[in-house]
């Protein structure tokens, strides 16, 4: 409305021709509040705590009835330092074992579980192996192949780069062990000599350049002599940089797609591979060790049905697919 500074005469319009005896009252608006349930960090992409959002004023509450105001940036839950890592396990399967000179199969390998729920390989030792025999664990499964089985074993290399190897050691024997690991087929370099006492678990980091090859053999090799059977479990992870990945991609799908509100988020089935790694016939792809989920441990509440999409993350790389949330 207007004034007049003379005779303070009111009017609604600024002409000064339709006079009003007071103001005309408008309701204040009130908030339209909902609540935003805490989103955590999704490898190094950050979240944030729970919340209420009001619809009208597009401002952040902290209590619902929209007195208490904040702001993103006091909400925010910060990523984690990533590590882009890619999991091998040195067998999948039997392949070779030492024979002595009566025909006793020293050394053997099969298949077994690691951490990190990954597969790994178990190096059985029985009574009477001695120092300097050795074992070959084959790597050369392509991805397919490897994940028929179970797992992925390729090992992501690009010619000549040399990787850092986190290797995972659990003595399950009686005994104190000492062995090389290595890759046989380009000398000892990059290999490693351990020495594990019994019960004990371990990991160690070295490097390793298995050259142009995506696989190689890498051999155990015994540094002491064995006088009660004992086995070793074996696995680990290789580190890549962020620059060699061009993509992610779901290799299998989720078990579960729909699920009902009260239940928990499961991503159980979900394979992830990653590209940009050199193999045969141009880029390969190999399995990802290390990837979060936008929905990692979230219990559907009613505002969660409908169709959603769950964000899989490597890093700062993500790929994405769609579940469906019913009451």
């Amino acid at each position: 409305y207007w004034t007049c500074r003379t005779c303070n005469t009111l009017y609604s319009n600024a002409e000064a021709t339709e006079v009003i005896q007071a103001p005309v009252t408008i309701a204040k608006t009130q908030h339209s509040i909902k609540a935003v349930p805490k989103k955590n960090p999704v490898g190094a992409t950050p979240g944030y705590e729970a919340h209420y959002a009001c619809g009208n004023c597009n401002k952040l509450y902290t209590d619902a009835a929209g007195t208490l105001e904040t702001s993103m940036e006091k909400l925010i839950i910060a990523g984690e330092d990533f590590d882009y890592k890619i999991p091998f396990t040195p067998a999948m399967e039997r392949w070779e074992s030492i024979n002595g000179t009566n025909g006793i199969n020293y050394i053997s390998v099969a298949a077994a579980t690691g951490s990190n729920g990954f597969p790994a390989a178990k190096f059985t030792i029985k009574s009477g192996a001695t120092s300097g025999m050795e074992i070959e664990a084959w790597l050369h499964n392509t991805v397919k192949d490897a994940m028929n089985k179970g797992a992925n074993i390729r090992i992501p290399t690009v010619s000549g780069k040399t990787r850092q190897l986190e290797l995972n050691v659990t003595n399950n024997g009686g005994q104190t062990v000492s062995f090389r690991y290595y890759a046989e087929s380009y000398g000892d370099k990059g290999g490693v000599e351990i020495s594990i006492a019994s019960g004990e678990s371990k990991t160690v980091s070295f490097e390793v350049n298995p050259g142009q090859s995506i696989g190689c053999n890498y051999a155990f090799k015994l540094l002491s002599n064995v006088t009660e059977e004992t086995s070793l479990t074996i696995n680990g992870f290789f580190t890549v940089e962020e620059t060699e990945i061009k993509t992610i991609a779901l290799h299998s799908e989720a078990k579960t797609k729909t699920f009902k509100v009260g239940e928990t988020f499961s991503s159980e089935g979900v394979v992830v591979k990653a590209t940009g790694f050199a193999g045969e016939g141009g880029d390969g792809y190999v399995i990802i060790g290390n990837y979060a989920t936008s929905y990692d441990n979230h219990v559907f509440t009613a505002d969660d049905i409908g169709t959603q999409t769950v964000v899989v993350s490597f890093g700062a790389i993500t790929t994405t697919y769609t579940i469906t949330v019913t009451a």
